[in-house]
């Protein structure tokens, strides 16, 4: 009778705590099992309890690393007596593993749950999935085969929603690990379609996360999109940490590849600060591929080159769990900066290592077309490439973009068939850095200038917000809805062109009601559109007008690459910035980052200006470029002592003299003492 009731009183709180799993209420649910441990009736009871805390973290996160040591010790103490719930504590421990790309250690639980289910039931199931993963992802393809086709189990198992949930995400990597990226997409639908009918919002966040992922990789991009943006805000919501910082870094990687720059650089350091606090290191590297990408779409190499050597770091030799997904990147980037002889040796490396999976084979076959001298031969390994890719959509672009290059000087027909391919597939995407390489190609000479049939034709609209806020088509104003419809345009151009409709709705009507929001926004939509077509929904989320420019994005995005180019580029960098950031908007809180970050790079340039005219004796030019500094920021001492001492060297001590006093009447209305630089130059000149 004691046991009976033991069983029910450890029931009542598993059952207790996964409802509150279910409903969203992770918290909940680990209060409850804090309270009943202490009380746990004998080493079973108390295993289950500690099983159940330890699950919750690769839900909720943080993921704790003494946790899932405990759940290992506990399992051996629990081993003889409940030979299956051990097994079970050891299954979890290896999926968490493999998710989070540990593989050695991953494959030793699962082999050891192997030992003790003898590979059946769904418990056996489950062990060999772990182990299949981690053959997979170590390149021993042959023998993972025959363990992956074990999740098919999984997904048929018998179960709640909670075990189904929990059988989810071995089934779904187990998909990716394959390369079968629809099916794992159709996979997590028809889970998220089960969760939503039965009201389990608790239990969304993670099958969103990997529809994201494998949306991501299936080249559906919208998808990916959406399904991330929802995760995040439910995650968020219900403080499930990990999944936050997942679907950040999906959203990070959909950025980059779509060239969206503010919105890739913000979601990246988001992950990376996520990533920290959750101790979850994987995650690092999908932040910093997102910035890759990134660089790679806006044909901004060198930018690739900083995220490219921490992802290295983090990989620290792990060639095959991550291979070629960032080698190939590497690759091409070393290319495009004229580092040949690097770019080779990454490539023999990688030839030395026989490729485990498609896309590595495929991602070689590209790599390969860098070295070679002959264009029949690039041609003939760019064209194996586009075949292998049949299946990653973004990345058989590429591979074509890459084959339209290599055959425009002897086949400019073939070469413009494919580079128009590209651009459908890139404009699809949404991709827009990697269509405006490809619209770059089919203007140029080597295919006779003919740009085809593109699938985007420029609107005509500019939102312009340096200097002040004014939409115009074709440079003619255009009436904007005064009010709340202005704002709402501001606030979508300054965060990249796109905002989920939540986020949106909170800054217009920070403490209205979601359901009142979402009112007031539609409204506000409608009113836009009798003014003509600006903003449009797509999905859950605001965008602007395809093809609509943004005059404080083409500054950044000029500006980054004239900081690393010419005087003249710098030149016109410069003219770009038509003023302070919406200036009637100081006080908005989501005008304030933006505003200084777009100053401090006007700043930037203006001093990387008058460096280099220094340096080629222009000294008024550069006097100049410093003035137009002061202009905007009059407190900075080291600008007057660059003047000054430039001045001195020039011979001219007279105009020194009156830089420095200026300095001087500066710093003593900020009440702060001159520093030793400027005290010097004032002896030399007298001053």
């Amino acid at each position: 009778m004691d046991e009976v009731s033991t069983l029910r009183r450890q029931g009542s709180v598993t059952s207790a705590a996964l409802a509150a799993l279910t409903a969203g209420h992770p918290d909940a649910a680990r209060r409850l099992i804090a309270d009943a441990l202490p009380r746990a009736n004998g080493p079973v009871e108390r295993a289950e309890l500690i099983r159940l805390r330890a699950r919750l973290t690769t839900w909720s996160g943080p993921i704790d690393v003494a946790a899932w040591a405990e759940l290992l010790k506990v399992a051996d103490e629990v081993a003889d007596a409940a030979p299956d719930l051990a097994a079970a504590m050891i299954c979890d421990a290896a999926v968490l593993a493999a998710y989070t790309r540990q593989l050695p250690q991953c494959e030793a639980l699962a082999l050891r749950a192997l030992e003790l289910t003898g590979g059946e039931g769904t418990l056996g199931a489950l062990a060999a999935t772990g182990l299949g993963i981690a053959y997979a992802l170590t390149g021993r393809t042959d023998q993972a085969q025959p363990l992956l086709d074990r999740s098919a189990d999984l997904l048929d198992a018998d179960g709640g929603i909670v075990d189904a949930a929990e059988l989810l995400l071995p089934a779904v990597l187990a998909l990716v690990v394959q390369e079968r990226y629809d099916e794992a997409v159709d996979t997590a639908a028809r889970f998220l379609t089960a969760a939503r009918s039965l009201g389990a919002i608790g239990l969304l966040p993670l099958p969103l996360c990997l529809l994201a992922h494998a949306g991501w990789k299936a080249g559906r991009w919208d998808e990916a999109r959406l399904a991330a943006a929802e995760a995040l805000s439910l995650a968020a919501g219900s403080g499930e940490v990990a999944l936050e910082l997942y679907a950040e870094a999906m959203l990070a990687l959909v950025a980059g590849g779509q060239g969206r720059d503010e919105a890739c650089r913000d979601r990246a350091a988001r992950t990376l600060a996520l990533s920290d606090s959750t101790g979850i290191g994987m995650f690092r590297v999908t932040a910093n591929m997102a910035l890759v990408h990134l660089a790679l779409s806006r044909g901004r190499p060198q930018d690739a080159l900083a995220p490219l050597a921490e992802v290295d770091r983090l990989m620290d030799g792990q060639r095959r769990s991550g291979m070629l997904n960032w080698h190939a990147d590497h690759i091409a980037v070393l290319v495009q900066l004229g580092l040949h002889e690097r770019a080779a040796e990454v490539c023999r490396l990688l030839e030395q290592e026989a490729p485990g999976n498609r896309w590595e084979s495929a991602a070689l076959l590209r790599c390969r077309s860098f070295f070679e001298a002959d264009d029949s031969r690039a041609v003939e390994s760019l064209t194996a490439s586009v075949a292998a890719f049949s299946w990653q959509p973004y990345e058989q672009a590429r591979s074509r973009l890459r084959l339209a290059e290599r055959l425009a000087p002897a086949s400019p027909d073939r070469a413009r068939e494919q580079a128009s391919e590209a651009h459908r597939v890139f404009t699809r995407l949404r991709a827009r850095g990697w269509a405006a390489q490809a619209e770059v190609l089919l203007g140029s000479d080597a295919l006779g200038g003919r740009k085809g049939e593109l699938a985007v034709v420029p609107c005509g609209l500019e939102v312009r917000l340096l200097g002040g806020f004014a939409v115009l088509r074709d440079g003619v104003p255009v009436p904007v809805a005064a009010g709340t419809g202005a704002q709402a345009v501001k606030y979508v151009a300054l965060q990249g062109g796109r905002v989920s409709a939540d986020r949106l709705v909170e800054a217009l009507w920070p403490r209205a009601e979601p359901g009142r929001g979402k009112v007031r926004l539609r409204n506000v939509l409608a009113r836009l559109r009798q003014s003509g077509e600006l903003l449009e929904r797509d999905g859950d989320e605001i965008a602007l007008v395809e093809g609509c420019a943004v005059d404080a994005v083409t500054f950044m995005e000029e500006s980054a690459a004239a900081l690393a180019g010419t005087e003249e580029q710098l030149r016109r960098a410069v003219a770009r910035y038509a003023g302070e950031l919406l200036p009637g908007d100081r006080y908005q809180d989501w005008t304030s980052g933006p505003r200084e970050r777009l100053r401090n790079r006007y700043l930037g340039l203006l001093d990387r200006l008058a460096a280099l005219c220094a340096g080629r004796g222009a000294v008024d030019e550069a006097l100049q470029w410093w003035e137009q500094a002061l202009d905007v920021e009059p407190y900075d001492e080291d600008r007057y002592i660059a003047m000054a001492a430039l001045l001195v060297s020039a011979g001219r001590t007279g105009p020194a003299n009156r830089v420095v006093r200026r300095a001087q009447a500066m710093l003593d209305r900020l009440s702060v003492p001159a520093s030793p630089a400027l005290e010097s130059l004032a002896t030399q000149v007298g001053a």
